[in-house]
C-alpha cells in the first residue's frame, strides 16, 4: 500500500478523530479509475465497445471531470504553465 501511495495511485484519508484505524484509501490514478469503471466489466469480445462507451452520458461526464482534474494538477505542479496558457494573466 505504501508503494502505491508513494507512486501516486492511492491517497489515504483518516476519518475525523481517528489517526490510523479506519483509514479510507482512494484510487486517484486516472487510467486505473477508467479501467475499473468502464473496461473491467465489459466483455473483451464485445465489438464496438468503444463507440458504445463514448456515446454514454456516464463516459462524457467522467471525461470532462478527468480533463478538469488533469488541468488543475498540471497547474498546481507546474505554476509557470498558467502563464503559458494565459490563465489569469491580468
Amino acid at each position: 500500500m505504501s508503494d502505491l501511495m508513494l507512486s501516486g495511485f492511492l491517497i489515504a484519508k483518516a476519518p475525523y478523530g481517528k489517526l490510523k484505524r479506519g483509514t479510507i484509501y482512494r484510487l486517484v490514478d486516472e487510467f486505473s479509475v477508467f479501467y475499473h469503471k468502464f473496461m473491467k466489466r465489459n466483455n473483451k469480445t464485445n465489438k464496438g465497445i468503444s463507440q458504445i462507451l463514448a456515446a454514454s452520458q456516464q463516459y462524457k461526464i467522467w471525461t470532462g471531470y478527468t480533463i478538469l482534474k488533469l488541468s488543475i494538477n498540471l497547474v498546481v505542479k507546474f505554476p509557470l504553465l498558467k502563464f503559458s496558457f494565459c490563465i489569469s494573466c491580468r
